[in-house]
């Protein structure tokens, strides 16, 4: 049909070349005088300003390819043509349009509608089309929404009372704020779906967040008259703007147990999640090289029970991001194995945590098997000096491998191994193992 249009209007405007204007003898070379009425539709033209004193044909219209344009509601039909000789040449043609034939839409399978339209102007002729026509909505009921345990995604599930089928989309959740929560904003996730009839979907994170002073990436913290959660949420960006630093002691002593950080994050601040102490696990979205580039700041894990850092590619045994060496010769030793007993004292071997202090050495030692002590002072292999006078090279520090010997006992419901001699560093023998 479009093909038979196509070589009617070629037809047309060979048949109609009409003239465009007169070129007066004194006019400029080009020029038009106005251009006369073709089936009742006006031409636009542009007008010589020049006298006109002789004249004589110069220009007949070439009308190039018409165009067609059917109103939203698909109830008129506009056509229009442009002389190719002369751009300022324009016929347009608006026509109701007719319905020729109809097959309605459903809610799982398009519609179409033939229409037509009839036009006056000999340049136009009759042009017809069909249209697709979108599928209608589905009438939903027994709604059912499912956050995924990161809370990035949310599934929607409803049934349709017309098709009988399910309808089931899953959306990746937003971070937003609560501008009137301001200057502290509470953060949420928020899902917005596409398929008419499901309802966007918010998830409390229960903590707070605020822009940063280029109000260019977001910090998050705790939000007032709010418990920090047990798992805690960090979103990667809220508002569109990436989450960027945990502030200084933005969760301090929190109930916190477990926290997802994102690897949009690059610093930590000071005390961030100190005296957390029911803090056992960190899963950052990032790798590992990635948490080791964190800025954190001065006791950010402080009085906590971080052992592990989960990352993208692996796992850490240390809040800072260090990569506890397990390959040494050292066997497996665990609390109270009269193997490694020697009359009242023991042998135990791991990973240190923060050393508490300077003058004595008190830390956590995270053992292979999952347990830990607390090391109450560290002494050399001689049991000679405090960990301060230590030498450099046989000081045990955050993140290495050590084997200790001491006694050990309960205190206030705490084991602990009482001025711990380190005997071997890193795979390195410090001093002589004693034997019974």
């Amino acid at each position: 049909m479009k093909k038979k249009l196509l070589m009617v209007a070629l037809m047309s405007a060979a048949m109609g070349l009409a003239s465009c204007g007169q070129q007066t003898a004194s006019s400029p070379e080009g020029s038009h005088a106005s251009v006369s009425e073709t089936a009742g539709q006006s031409v636009e033209s542009k007008e010589s300003s020049a006298p006109t004193e002789a004249s004589s044909e110069v220009h007949v219209h070439l009308w190039g390819v018409p165009t067609y344009t059917w109103s939203e509601d698909y109830t008129e039909c506009t056509a229009t043509v442009v002389c190719e000789l002369d751009p300022s040449h324009v016929i347009t043609e608006t026509v109701a349009a007719t319905i020729s034939s109809q097959q309605p839409a459903s809610c799982n399978e398009e519609g179409s509608m033939s229409l037509v339209a009839n036009f006056d102007n000999d340049v136009f002729g009759t042009y017809a089309e069909d249209i697709a026509l979108p599928m209608v909505p589905h009438t939903l009921t027994d709604f059912d929404y499912k956050w995924n345990y990161e809370h990035t995604e949310c599934t929607a599930k409803a049934y349709c009372t017309v098709c009988d089928d399910g309808v089931e989309e899953t959306v990746t959740a937003k971070g937003v704020s609560d501008a009137s929560s301001a200057p502290i904003k509470a953060l949420s996730m928020r899902a917005s779906f596409e398929t008419v009839g499901f309802a966007d979907q918010t998830f409390d994170l229960n903590i707070g967040g605020s822009l940063t002073d280029d109000e260019d990436s977001y910090i998050v913290s705790s939000y007032p008259d709010k418990l920090v959660p047990p798992t805690m949420f960090i979103p990667s960006s809220v508002d569109d703007l990436p989450v960027t630093e945990i502030a200084m002691s933005a969760f301090y002593q929190g109930g916190v147990i477990e926290v997802r950080i994102p690897a949009s994050v690059i610093t930590i601040g000071d005390e961030a999640f100190a005296y957390c102490e029911h803090l056992e696990t960190i899963v950052f979205g990032g790798t590992k090289a990635q948490w080791g580039a964190i800025t954190k700041g001065n006791r950010w894990s402080y009085a906590t029970d971080i052992w592990e850092i989960s990352c993208s590619d692996g796992i850490l045994y240390t809040e800072d991001g260090i990569e506890a060496d397990w390959t040494t010769d050292f066997p497996t030793i665990n609390i109270g194995s009269d193997e490694w007993q020697v009359q009242n004292e023991y042998y135990v071997m791991g990973i240190l945590g923060e050393i508490e202090s300077d003058k004595y050495g008190n830390c956590h030692l995270r053992m292979r098997d999952g347990s830990s002590i607390y090391l109450y002072g560290i002494r050399s292999a001689d049991n000679a000096l405090l960990y301060q006078d230590i030498p450099e090279s046989q000081r045990p520090k955050k993140g290495d491998v050590a084997v200790f010997y001491g006694e050990i006992a309960y205190f206030q419901t705490t084991l602990q191994m009482k001025n711990a001699r380190v005997m071997q560093l890193n795979g390195t023998v410090l001093g002589t193992i004693p034997q019974e």
